[in-house]
């Protein structure tokens, strides 16, 4: 996975910068291109993690590297529950309206998700395993040299290039082109080819 001084290496070379002078403001420009990039869905983002709602709770953590869902579901009775079969995903607000007025102890019938936890319809009569489908996001962002980041292989120059802009814009020795944005948009639209062909046939 490409770290974060290749990075800073990749993004001096293309502006002719030698020294350290920039070094750290061309990290948090990279930090903040991060930032910038979570919530999105590509392939190589897709995580799995299995969480047990234990019995009488109705809501538990997520994992540090959750950017946003796909799907959820367990196995209850020998029969899998998901959405559209028994087990919905719904906005939070929604779930706190259905059923958060009168406390039911019992198997979940939905879901929500906010913040860093995940809710339940019901406070489990026993202890649940959810099996989560989810998109990732770098749990700590990059500080030392030498740390990597989810988007260091496929998304790498997507990252980096938008990285370089960030840098640019908040500097006052370089300004952003056209150029620049051409390029980023060249790279992201590589990056969705690459997505609809994997999720086409892979």
């Amino acid at each position: 996975m490409g770290t974060l001084s290749e990075a800073v290496d990749r993004i001096k070379a293309d502006l002719v910068i030698s020294g350290t002078v920039y070094d750290s403001q061309i990290k948090e420009a990279l930090r903040s291109a991060l930032r910038s990039l979570r919530g999105k869905r590509y392939w190589f983002l897709r995580g799995t993690y299995s969480l047990t709602l234990t019995e009488g709770d109705s809501y538990e953590t997520l994992p540090t590297d959750f950017s946003v869902p796909d799907k959820a579901s367990y196995v209850a009775q020998g029969m899998r529950y998901s959405d559209k079969s028994g087990f919905n995903t719904v906005p939070y607000q929604k779930l706190v309206y259905d059923h958060y007025s009168v406390i039911q102890t019992g198997q979940p019938v939905s879901c929500a998700y906010n913040g860093d936890k995940i809710y339940f319809s019901h406070v489990a009569d026993t202890n649940y395993t959810i099996d989560l489908e989810y998109f990732t996001q770098d749990s700590t962002l990059p500080t030392a040299d030498a740390d990597a980041t989810v988007w260091g292989d496929e998304g790498y120059d997507v990252w980096v290039q938008l990285g370089k802009i960030i840098f640019k814009r908040a500097s006052a020795e370089f300004n952003p082109s056209q150029a620049d944005d051409n390029m980023l948009a060249f790279y992201t639209s590589q990056l969705d080819t690459q997505h609809e062909n994997r999720f086409t046939y892979g």
